[in-house]
């Protein structure tokens, strides 16, 4: 399924994302024996400068410059959900994700990269559709986070969760 072309929208002084408009999923559901919420609205995460800058040691001030930088004049290409849905956990956090591609996100990578001197990989391009009710998102920001705190759900598991959030018509059409 392919959403339109986004913007990159900074919340300073920590992330950029790609907001999304995804309408049509069900509001609450069971899935994997368990209750979940639709979340309230939906992302990609392109860049947080906090990760970043731990990840780095550097002054979060002068990554979110950099970031700033980067991202100024630039939008985020098209954004192509996957069919591969995964659950997420982390202490008593739980949400349902589906895998995206963010074109334009390597690009942005490419010049952060040559900003902040380092070599850097984008984030796993994720949408967190559902989480547990009154639950938090978990923040997924290399493949290393994606292997430790998500697990994909088997074909009969993803096709269950599709069906019942109704993301399989849209993925379909």
């Amino acid at each position: 399924m392919r959403l339109a072309a986004a913007s990159l929208y900074a919340h300073a002084p920590r992330t950029v994302v790609v907001p999304l408009n995804l309408f049509g999923l069900t509001p609450e559901l069971t899935a994997l024996g368990q209750r979940w919420r639709v979340k309230d609205e939906f992302h990609v995460t392109a860049v947080s400068a906090r990760w970043l800058a731990e990840r780095l040691r550097r002054d979060p001030a002068a990554v979110w410059e950099s970031v700033v930088a980067a991202v100024q004049g630039r939008r985020a290409g098209t954004v192509r959900l996957g069919r591969e849905v995964r659950l997420a956990a982390e202490g008593a956090e739980r949400t349902l994700i589906v895998m995206a591609r963010v074109d334009g996100l390597r690009a942005l990578y490419d010049e952060l990269s040559a900003r902040l001197g380092e070599p850097l990989a984008p984030p796993p391009a994720h949408i967190t559709l559902y989480t547990r009710p009154d639950g938090e998102a978990i923040g997924l920001h290399d493949g290393d986070e994606l292997r430790a705190l998500t697990r994909p759900l088997d074909d009969e598991e993803s096709a269950a969760v599709l069906a019942a959030a109704g993301l399989q018509a849209l993925l379909d059409g």
